[in-house]
């Protein structure tokens, strides 16, 4: 889809009325020896205090301890024609939290959107102007701008800069992992990408068939939490990946979805 088709949500000739997330575009990852290596403040990530996907990455970041080593912008709430954009000053009428403030990378003075940072990368750029993306300051290079793969890097590629206590916080244990892999496949599906199928929707049809996916898949989750007996997360005593992902969806869900989407 163009770039400068930034509130279509669904084609405008695609006659099914279903919405069908795009592929994000930049996938590198961090990792020692690589392209992109794991230092403190080489990274920027940016954000949105509205978007769930963005939420993640917080999370991931607060619970990992890197607050010192990877700093963080966030957009101004308010999605404009153009897409996310810069508050004009911190602490802006109108765009309270932390960190919410223009765009604070050197080079980047008088960026106003986040798309300046996309085409700055690639003046080519066709995809949407999405957050979260970690940016690599020193190379002038996106990282990734997948939500699902930043947080698997946060887990374990800056482990030798954290102090002991967040090195050993594992949100993706081997014990569980294709367990959380399998629970990933159908929460993203339905509910974490199933709230904007229904509310983006443009044709009945495609509106009752994922209302209907999303409720029975909400209602999924509460049996599965209700027969958990050994703690307060998804998988037991202790938070994981799976938590983290359905967090972000379900906080949001009464006071935005249910209000937006019906």
């Amino acid at each position: 889809m163009a770039a400068d088709k930034i509130t279509n949500w669904v084609a405008p000739n695609d006659k099914s009325g279903e919405f069908k997330r795009g592929q994000s575009q930049f996938r590198n990852f961090i990792k020692k020896g690589g392209e992109f290596p794991p230092e403190a403040g080489r990274y920027h990530l940016y954000v949105s205090y509205a978007c769930p996907w963005a939420h993640r990455t917080l999370i991931v970041r607060q619970l990992k301890g890197l607050q010192d080593i990877i700093p963080f912008t966030s957009v101004h709430w308010h999605m404009q024609e153009l897409g996310w954009h810069f508050a004009p000053s911190p602490n802006a009428d109108n765009a309270p939290g932390e960190n919410v403030r223009p765009d604070p990378v050197k080079g980047h003075e008088g960026y106003k959107h986040i798309r300046d940072v996309y085409f700055e990368v690639d003046p080519e750029y066709k995809g949407r102007f999405t957050v979260p993306m970690l940016y690599d300051v020193k190379q002038g290079k996106i990282v990734s701008n997948e939500s699902s793969e930043i947080i698997r890097m946060f887990y374990t590629e800056f482990d030798d800069l954290l102090a002991p206590e967040y090195k050993n916080v594992n949100l993706f244990p081997s014990a569980l992992q294709s367990q959380i892999e399998a629970t990933n496949e159908w929460t993203y599906n339905d509910i974490n990408n199933g709230v904007y199928k229904s509310g983006f929707a443009t044709t009945q049809e495609a509106y009752e068939k994922a209302v209907k996916t999303l409720f029975a898949s909400l209602d999924k989750v509460e049996k599965h939490l209700s027969e958990v007996t050994d703690g307060p997360f998804y998988y037991g005593k202790e938070v994981t990946e799976a938590d983290v992902r359905l967090f972000t969806t379900i906080v949001r869900f009464d006071v935005v979805y249910v209000q937006h989407f019906k």
